[in-house]
C-alpha cells in the first residue's frame, strides 16, 4: 500500500484469510481506494489451498504475505499479524468485508480526537456474495447484555435511525475494527492480544471487555461504512455452522471466567440463571452440542482462571466495567469532536 503522507499515522490492515479466492479481490481493491494513503496491507493465510496467497503476490507484492502452516485460527492469525505490524494503528479485517473509500480516514479522525479512545468502529451493512449490498445493518457496535450474552448492535434491522448518531459503545467486532497499538499493548497477555484459546468466535468480545476493564473507550461513528458477507463457517470449511454455534458458546463462558467480577454476577443474577436454565433445557431437549460447550469450557476453568491473574497483575490500572451490562450505547463526551 502507498505511504504518501509521512505525516499520517500508520495503519496496519490485517486480513486473515483461509481459502478467501472469492472475497479478496474485491475486498483488496477497496483498501487500495481508501482515500487514507498511509497503509500497509499484512495478509496471514491459514493453510489455504485455494491460491489466495498466491494472488496476493502477484497482485499486490507491496503487502506482506505471511503462510501458516494449517488452520491456526481467527485469533491466532490476528495476532501473528499484530506483532509484524508497524503502524500506530491497527485494522482488523475479515476478508469477506468491504469497505467505503473513506472507511479508514473517518475511524482515524475519531482515534485522533480523543486519545482515551482505543477501539473505533463504523457502520456495518450486511453484504452478498457477488458484491451486492443491502440495507440491512450486520454491527454498528457491541453490547453486552446483562445475562451476558454479546450482540451486535442494530444486528438484523434496515438501518434504524438511532445508528445514524455516533456513541460511546462497549465493545467493536473484529470484522472491521481499528484498534490504538498503545492499547493493545497495554492489554496483552504473554504473547497473545486475542486469546488463542479460544480460536475464533467471541474472542473480539474478550478482546473488548478487558479493554474496557482498563478504561479504554470504544466509539461508533455511522460515517464509516462497511458491507460484510459474513459466510458462517468461513475459516473452518463444510459443516462449520455447529464449528461456530458450539465455539460462541463455550467462548462466551470463557471470557465470563476471564473478564467478570463475582459482585457484577451477583447483581445480574436473575438474568444469567434464567438465561442458563432456559438453554440448558434447550441443550437437553434439542441442541447437546450446547452441552459438550459447557463441559470444554470446565475444563479450560484453569488455564483461564491463570490468563486472568495474569491480565491483572500487568494492568497498571483497572476500573471494571460495572455499569455496561445491558446498555445499548451511550452519548459521546462534548470533547470528543465530530464523529
Amino acid at each position: 500500500m502507498e505511504h504518501t503522507n509521512p505525516r499520517a499515522e500508520l495503519v496496519s490492515v490485517i486480513i486473515v484469510t483461509r481459502n478467501g479466492i472469492r472475497f479478496l479481490p474485491d475486498s483488496i481493491r477497496q483498501l487500495k481506494r481508501q482515500s487514507y494513503r498511509n497503509i500497509e496491507l499484512l495478509l496471514i493465510d491459514n493453510g489455504s489451498t485455494d491460491g489466495s496467497p498466491e494472488f496476493v503476490e502477484s497482485n499486490y507484492p507491496e503487502a506482506t504475505v505471511i503462510r501458516c502452516v494449517g488452520n491456526t485460527g481467527f485469533s491466532r492469525g490476528n495476532n501473528i499479524g499484530i506483532k509484524l505490524a508497524s503502524g500506530e494503528y491497527v485494522l482488523l479485517l475479515n476478508q469477506d468485508v468491504n469497505l467505503e473509500p473513506d472507511f479508514i480516514e473517518m475511524l482515524v479522525e475519531v482515534m485522533g480526537n480523543d486519545p482515551t479512545v482505543g477501539t473505533a468502529c463504523g457502520r456495518i451493512y450486511r453484504g452478498r456474495a457477488g458484491g451486492a449490498h443491502t440495507s440491512v445493518i450486520d454491527s454498528a457496535g457491541m453490547v453486552i447484555l446483562r445475562n451476558r450474552n454479546a450482540l451486535n448492535r442494530g444486528s438484523g434491522r434496515n438501518d434504524p435511525a438511532y445508528l445514524k448518531v455516533g456513541a460511546e459503545v462497549f465493545g467493536a467486532p473484529a470484522s472491521a475494527a481499528l484498534y490504538r497499538r498503545e492499547m493493545l499493548d497495554e492489554l496483552r497477555v504473554g504473547e497473545e492480544y486475542l486469546d488463542e484459546d479460544f480460536f475464533a468466535y467471541f474472542e473480539d468480545v474478550d478482546l473488548s471487555w478487558r479493554a474496557r476493564a482498563l478504561g479504554w473507550r470504544t466509539v461508533y461513528t455511522p460515517r464509516a461504512v462497511a458491507y460484510h458477507v459474513r459466510i458462517s463457517g468461513l475459516f473452518v470449511g463444510p459443516g462449520g455452522s455447529r464449528f461456530v454455534s458450539e465455539h460462541l458458546w463455550r467462548n462466551r463462558y470463557l471470557a465470563m471466567m476471564k473478564n467478570d467480577s463475582v459482585v457484577d454476577l451477583v447483581l445480574d443474577c436473575p438474568w444469567v440463571l434464567w438465561f442458563e436454565l432456559v438453554h440448558l433445557g434447550v441443550a437437553v431437549v434439542y441442541r447437546g452440542w450446547r452441552l459438550r460447550a459447557l463441559l470444554r469450557a470446565i475444563r479450560m476453568m484453569g488455564k483461564m482462571f491463570r490468563k486472568r491473574r495474569a491480565f491483572r497483575r500487568r494492568a497498571k490500572r483497572l476500573v471494571g466495567t460495572s455499569g455496561w451490562y445491558g446498555v445499548d450505547s451511550r452519548p459521546l463526551r462534548k470533547d470528543g469532536g465530530e464523529i
